[in-house]
């Protein structure tokens, strides 16, 4: 869908024959965090649960279902096409299942929800406001059991321009579907077929029955069908096909949609990727290009949901802080803290700034630390090169300059052994660490990190080893240590847990496919890096920030969707039923098995990891490059055959038009 059609929408706005314009109301002009509209009755389970007492939750929703479908039956029978939400409630009242006080709290209830989760949608606000403009007079047509004098409420509420009228099919008789609202608007209001132009989501009832009435219709799509891909030949939605309707996504996904917090969280999310229907979508990508899709949908749900997880750790056991590590920790941090303003017992939280390599020279503090120096790096990919500048801030002024010229061509190259590099970080130790700068440096460090220790703190980061926390250990050993973090990736976080006493808790039972760099990529925040510490405790931050401005305006997208996510659902935030990977499923499938057009969006995104891999420069793209899964299904399937062959196959299951541009590129060379 182009975004020309608002203007071939507005065109016959403003054309002079037309004299009316009417919107349809909910998911046009008003929108509502579900993914369904009857998601909203589950609210309602809670509500009658805690009126009664009972000991378990009561699906009221389940009763209120069927007695809106009675209550249509017996409509039918007066040749009535709606009904009233009374006259549904009347039905449960009759069914005696409940007091009639309760009932008509519940009644009472379901319009208070109604108020509190509508709200505007802005790009038909706009187009009601530029319909205004032009002289045009404004309706509305609902096809709802609610009276139109709420439904008018609810959109005053809301700030949007009360219309003339608003006709709703509970009070007129009629629906939309058979076409009678629309004749029974034109009878009441005097005005001819082509005098009036109607804008709804539905493409059968707002758009096709009015057509052929001869009435000028257009369609303003639901959020969630264009995130879904349910509306044909409009948008594809495969980003969520893929993790939620496919085998893309690396966790099973089959009941993620059963759950009403996950349904929520991705109807916020289409609210804000489709508020504008005609905004535009990439047809060969699933993220192609598309930070709004991947901001919200992604990294957005990502984030979140691992916020509402360390705000879950702190509900099982009494911390006395949240210490979110930078630079990994930086989201969750935000959507944290933006929890923490609906739970009035909640943990106070700190974004500490901290990194592998300001706490790595604290390990040459003691002979029996410097003994642990193959736990925190490894000598397949470290160099005494490397090891002296991870160290040069506690080093002495001529050491670097010493060791080079000694060692000569020894200076760069790998250790060979763990025995090369233990002997050389012994050698460091004895006779080449300034004594003074290190004070300075754990002096910095205790300053910073002392007010910050308590009886016992949690930490969060993405992963994966624990070796900032065993750190924090060795210098505060009285405070106990639970650390939060996605994943682990092999058994030292295992080992360490048991050794160190620190507890540790994992989003994830085992390690996703995709892990290290590119996971980190999009989650780091774009600021200096932490050094280490001055005297005075304040941290030591490099001049400038590493980060790409692309993924800076995604984690601002994300941002924005945490905070329309907490605004909405406050303190229901903590009840909403889900699983947190769920959430994670649309970002694990993105890293899993991202389309090619989804991968070149991102080519240029680089990292570098210097403690890890030395002082190399590593090529992030590259390496996610060789963990694509269907790259990987490939050379499982086919091991004997040609890497020609392996090429097909990745090609044939990622992306077709790459493929035939390949091949046709192929056959140009060869002529």
């Amino acid at each position: 869908m182009r975004r020309s059609t608002i203007n071939i929408i507005k065109t016959a706005i403003a054309s002079p024959e037309v004299k009316v314009v009417s919107f349809d109301v909910f998911d046009t002009l008003l929108l509502r965090p579900f993914w369904k509209p009857v998601d909203l009755f589950k609210f309602l389970d809670r509500e009658a649960t805690g009126l009664l007492g009972a000991f378990d939750e009561i699906k009221f929703s389940e009763y209120r279902k069927e007695a809106e479908k009675k209550a249509r039956l017996i409509a039918k029978q007066k040749n009535l096409e709606d009904v009233k939400l009374t006259e549904i409630y009347t039905v449960l009242k009759n069914e005696e299942i409940f007091p009639e006080s309760v009932t008509d709290a519940l009644m009472a209830k379901e319009m208070e929800l109604e108020r509190r989760f509508c709200y505007a949608r802005k790009s038909a606000v706009e187009l009601v406001k530029y319909a205004i403009s032009k002289g045009k007079r404004i309706i509305a047509i609902s096809d709802m059991y609610l009276p139109s004098e709420f439904i008018g409420q609810l959109l005053e509420k809301n700030e949007i321009p009360l219309p003339e009228r608003v006709f709703v099919s509970c009070e007129v008789g009629y629906g939309k579907a058979s076409g009678k609202l629309y004749d029974s608007v034109l009878d009441t209001l005097k005005i001819e077929k082509s005098e009036i132009v109607h804008i709804g989501d539905n493409i059968i009832t707002d758009v096709k029955v009015p057509r052929k009435k001869g009435i000028k219709a257009f369609p303003y799509y639901r959020p969630v069908d264009l995130l879904s891909g349910t509306i044909p030949n409009v948008c594809r939605g495969r980003a969520f096909k893929y993790a939620y309707k496919q085998n893309r996504a690396p966790f099973p996904n089959r009941c993620s949609l059963q759950k009403l917090g996950i349904k929520c969280m991705l109807a916020v999310a289409a609210n804000s990727v489709f508020d504008d229907p005609f905004r535009g979508y990439n047809k060969n990508g699933d993220y192609a290009r598309d930070e709004q899709l991947f901001g919200n949908l992604a990294l957005g749900l990502y984030c979140m949901a691992h916020a509402l997880w360390v705000h879950e750790l702190t509900t099982e056991k009494n911390y006395d802080r949240v210490l979110f590590f930078s630079r990994d920790g930086y989201l969750p941090f935000i959507g944290y803290n933006l929890l923490r303003e609906f739970d009035e017992g909640d943990t106070p939280a700190e974004y500490v700034r901290t990194s592998r390599k300001a706490l790595f020279p604290l390990v040459f503090t003691s002979a029996e630390r410097v003994a642990c120096t193959n736990s925190f790096i490894t000598y397949k990919r470290n160099s005494p090169e490397s090891l002296s500048k991870l160290l040069e801030s506690v080093l002495k002024e001529e050491a670097i300059e010493i060791l080079e010229n000694e060692l000569g061509i020894k200076w760069k190259t790998e250790f060979a052994t763990e025995t090369e590099l233990a002997c050389f970080a012994q050698r460091l130790y004895d006779h080449y660490i300034d004594k003074d700068k290190m004070k300075v440096l754990l002096d910095g460090f205790k300053k910073y990190y002392e007010p910050l220790m308590g009886k016992s703190i949690l930490t969060y980061d993405v992963g994966y080893n624990l070796r900032n926390e065993i750190i924090l250990h060795s210098f505060f050993p009285e405070t106990g240590i639970t650390a939060s973090y996605t994943h682990s990736t092999n058994d030292v976080a295992i080992e360490r847990s048991k050794h160190g006493r620190i507890m540790r808790k994992t989003f994830y039972s085992s390690a996703p496919y995709v892990s290290w760099l590119p996971r980190e990529l999009f989650l780091t925040e774009d600021a200096p890096t932490c050094l280490g510490y001055l005297e005075d405790g304040k941290p030591q931050m490099s001049r400038s920030s590493d980060g790409d401005r692309m993924v800076a305006r995604l984690q601002e997208i994300a941002v924005k969707y945490m905070k329309e996510f907490t605004a909405i659902f406050k303190e229901d935030t903590f009840w909403l039923p889900m699983d947190y990977q769920d959430a994670c499923l649309p970002y694990e499938t993105f890293l899993h098995s991202p389309s090619t057009a989804s991968i070149k969006w991102v080519r240029k995104l680089e990292a570098e990891n210097e403690f890890d891999s030395g002082l190399k420069v590593f090529n992030c793209f590259q390496y996610w490059y060789s963990l694509r899964t269907d790259y990987l299904i490939a050379h499982h399937h086919l091991e004997g055959l040609t890497k020609y062959a392996i090429r097909f196959v990745m090609l044939f299951n990622t992306d077709r038009n790459e493929l035939k541009k390949r091949v046709h590129d192929k056959l140009k060379k060869s002529e």
